[in-house]
């Protein structure tokens, strides 16, 4: 019978339990390593290796330590490209314990509330980043699967676009939770990564909308206003106004353009009434930001 690791003792690195935990673990990476991502045979094998994993551990391990532990198995993988294994056997399998929706058929706030955090955002705050974490893991698994491809399809845009939505659902719902304002930042920075493939792939229109949310929602989060995060929203400002050039919006771009400067300015304010003085690299930051603002009406000439 598989006891479970507390009745060995102490939850340390002699705990016999755990030791055999994290040398299934780094076998695995060691086999995952030396294989092919194009041989499906090691590819099967590897599978199999993590289903044994979690039927060996799953049940014996506290639930943070071991989904700690799965999760940095699933990014271990995720760096190996091998997104559909990282998605089903990692971010998505730790969501399961919790709901069977999929994250590109959440609808809106109330839906992912109730398939998530149905008891709100009362969850330790272990078992809150783990979700978190797979919920982001998943979605970035979605777009890096897609964009493989190198081409992207009207399905492929499709399932974009709901990665996008469901990023912005997931960013309204902690929006109003001061705490959770580092999600925001992710969020941001994700739907720009996305959106920027939408760019390249002649998408700019449908990536618009979730360009501007997210500078927006930038914005609005007190502690996002500072030095240290507006290189992110300036990235943002600019590919607000290049999607509006593209799509012939020249006067929209440049109105962003101007209140773009004009939000720079209004941090550089908040900065500058600080009781310490502003460092090197602060003075550096909103100098490339003044720039990157005051040359974005340049598009205006290059498309025209």
């Amino acid at each position: 019978m598989d006891l479970p690791a507390s009745y060995y003792g102490e939850l340390d690195q002699k705990n016999p339990v755990i030791v055999c935990f994290k040398r299934d673990i780094r076998s695995f990476t060691a086999f995952m390593k030396q294989s092919s991502s194009q041989d499906n045979t090691s590819y099967a094998k590897g599978i199999q290796m993590l289903m044994e994993i979690w039927r060996k551990y799953n049940h014996r391990l506290p639930s943070s330590f071991y989904w700690e532990h799965m999760l940095q198995v699933a990014d271990f993988l995720f760096g190996l490209k091998l997104y559909q294994l990282a998605l089903w056997q990692g971010y998505g399998h730790h969501l399961l314990q919790f709901s069977t929706v999929m994250i590109t058929d959440i609808t809106d706030i109330s839906h992912f509330m109730a398939s998530f955090f149905p008891g709100g955002f009362n969850d330790d705050q272990a078992t809150m980043n783990l979700k978190i974490r797979s919920m982001q893991g998943c979605a970035l698994c979605i777009f890096e699967e897609e964009k493989k491809l190198h081409t992207l399809s009207q399905r492929g845009l499709n399932k974009l676009l709901l990665v996008l939505n469901f990023i912005r659902i997931m960013m309204q719902a902690f929006q109003k939770h001061k705490d959770l304002y580092n999600y925001i930042y992710d969020g941001s920075a994700h739907i720009y990564n996305i959106c920027r493939y939408l760019m390249t792939m002649k998408c700019g229109a449908q990536a618009l909308e979730y360009l501007l949310w997210a500078s927006i929602s930038l914005e609005r989060s007190i502690a996002l206003i500072g030095a240290k995060y507006l290189p992110l929203s300036v990235t943002l400002y600019c590919a607000v106004c290049h999607c509006y050039y593209d799509n012939h919006g020249g006067p929209q771009a440049e109105e962003f353009a101007r209140r773009a400067l004009r939000k720079i300015h209004e941090i550089a304010k908040r900065e500058e009434q600080k009781k310490e003085p502003a460092t090197k690299d602060i003075q550096r930051v909103f100098k490339e930001a003044s720039v990157k603002a005051s040359g974005l009406q340049i598009w205006k000439y290059l498309g025209s």
